[in-house]
């Protein structure tokens, strides 16, 4: 699998979390792994969008609302329309744990919001 767009941050425990888009057959997806301070690997999470659509990372930080959690966002691409590849902005936070704590679709109310 072909990964890009790579981010990482350095943990409080000595650990390091790295996140990327990853091409999964026809899909992207972020993809988020958690590593000790001696390098193994503690979780590896695929973060879809809520309704499983593709994902592509953009920032990546730790969260102020989990404890040790880590906060993602990018875009949810959507199907192209007459004037071209569309999509709308994403974000997810994930817990210390790797389990995805929430994830949105940011969507627009109107033109130029």
């Amino acid at each position: 699998r072909a990964e890009y767009g790579v981010r990482v941050g350095a943990l409080p425990d000595g650990g390091v979390v790295v996140a990327g888009t990853a091409r999964v057959g026809e899909r992207e997806e972020i993809v988020v792994s958690r590593y000790d301070r001696d390098g193994a690997r503690l979780w590896e999470r695929r973060v879809p969008a809520a309704d499983g659509g593709e994902t592509r990372l953009g920032q990546m930080t730790r969260s102020p609302e989990a404890v040790g959690g880590i906060l993602v966002c990018g875009t949810a691409p959507l199907p192209s329309g007459p004037s071209g590849p569309r999509g709308h902005a994403f974000a997810a936070c994930l817990e210390e744990s790797g389990r995805i704590r929430w994830r949105h679709r940011l969507e627009a109310s109107g033109p130029g919001e």
